[in-house]
């Protein structure tokens, strides 16, 4: 210590960490009162930790480095994402080491806490993020869900955080931690195949691709089974796995799509009926890509003639006849038409209530007459005559 004036002298500091430091003076023997809150040493500081992340399970040897720590050791602790490092050992002014506890979190903030105050660098340290190695449950999932499977991997914590999963993109009923490398997902509801299995802890995530697939649709039935050959009804098409969801289910009746499908329930759609003649037709529907028929299910009303116009000609035939009924169709769809057993010639479709067609030469009085579609005839008898002869004139012999 050196004497500078009456009101002054300067004191040449020792080490120290404490913060307000009283400050007092010895002159000719007699000490004076402390005086405080005029004096602190620096507080210490921290920059960064080494390594920057470790396993979950903890038990890492992490640097932790700044400056100000303390010459000597004063029992510093450290901290990771405000846990307690499971051992904090002083080594330097400018360093120290902390045992990690575990744990699941990233971007943790490390603080070092000592006598002369406290000190705190952000994101300084993380936990390993989560791996997703292997699944294991049934190969094909009700669409209804609620099946419970394991999903194994590696750093899912040392204890049960907030870890979740989910597959596809729909999360998990609920996610059950079961130990550092596996939990169990308790399956939502869905549709669709070769869905990933992710799991998710805090900032960490990880997906596995095409580890499990829902149970493909089923076709069974359709109700009621036929439609008018306009179509536009509305039927059922019955079956199972069609999902909880609305999914945008696709229906059709043989090859053609249905005018609307909407969906209904996990067993059943609706499809507005297209336009068509034939009969046997299969059903079927398609769900994200996944698709399922049903064949001979459905069938649409067949031809009805009711009366043929003009209702008779003459022998030689050549005489252009129009057949009228209902369901011919709304489009042509290779009609025929037979005269007393014998096909007519140029058979046209004119609409859902009119064939054209040209009737060939004969000589049988009232015969029946039949028209068809795709060789679905309906016959109507009686409706048909051929002139008979007429005699002119007579000549003696």
């Amino acid at each position: 210590t050196d004497w500078t004036s009456d009101s002054s002298v300067m004191c040449l500091l020792v080490a120290g960490t404490d913060r307000n430091v009283p400050v007092s003076a010895l002159v000719a023997g007699q000490l004076s009162s402390d005086l405080t809150g005029v004096f602190t040493y620096n507080s210490a500081e921290i920059s960064l930790a080494s390594p920057s992340n470790g396993p979950k399970t903890g038990a890492t040897s992490v640097t932790v480095f700044g400056q100000g720590i303390g010459l000597t050791d004063v029992s510093p602790i450290a901290s990771l994402g405000g846990t307690q490092c499971e051992a904090s050992l002083w080594v330097s002014d400018t360093s120290m080491i902390c045992k990690s506890p575990a744990g699941n979190h990233n971007g943790l903030n490390a603080k070092l806490v000592a006598v002369g105050g406290s000190t705190e660098v952000s994101r300084a340290y993380s936990y390993d993020g989560v791996r997703v190695l292997a699944s294991s449950g049934p190969s094909s999932i009700p669409t209804t869900g609620n099946i419970l499977v394991t999903v194994t991997g590696r750093n899912f914590g040392s204890f049960d955080g907030t870890i979740s999963s989910r597959l596809g993109v729909t999360d998990c009923e609920s996610s059950a931690w079961t130990s550092e490398s596996s939990l169990v997902c308790n399956t939502p509801s869905g549709s669709g195949t070769s869905h990933a299995a992710t799991v998710s802890l805090e900032r960490s995530f990880e997906s596995l691709a095409s580890q499990f697939d829902f149970t493909g649709i089923t076709v069974a039935s359709v109700t009621p089974g036929n439609s008018p050959v306009t179509g536009a009804i509305v039927v059922r098409i019955l079956g199972a796995s069609y999902a909880m969801v609305d999914n945008s289910p696709k229906g059709r009746i043989g090859g053609t799509a249905c005018e609307q499908s909407v969906w209904e329930s996990d067993t059943s759609l609706t499809c507005q009926t297209p336009a068509a003649v034939d009969v046997g037709k299969g059903a079927s529907a398609t769900v994200i890509g996944v698709a399922s028929a049903v064949t001979f299910a459905f069938s649409f009303d067949g031809p009805v003639l009711s009366s043929v116009s003009p209702r008779n000609a003459p022998f030689t035939g050549a005489t252009t006849l129009t057949f009228f009924g209902t369901s011919f169709g709304q489009f042509d769809s290779s009609v025929a038409v037979k005269v007393h057993d014998g096909n007519a010639e140029l058979a046209r479709w004119v609409s859902n209530s009119a064939i054209v067609a040209k009737v060939v030469a004969g000589s049988t009085d009232k015969v029946s007459v039949a028209a068809g579609i795709l060789s679905r005839f309906n016959t109507l008898s009686n409706a048909f005559s051929y002139d008979g002869p007429s005699v002119s004139s007579a000549v003696a012999i």
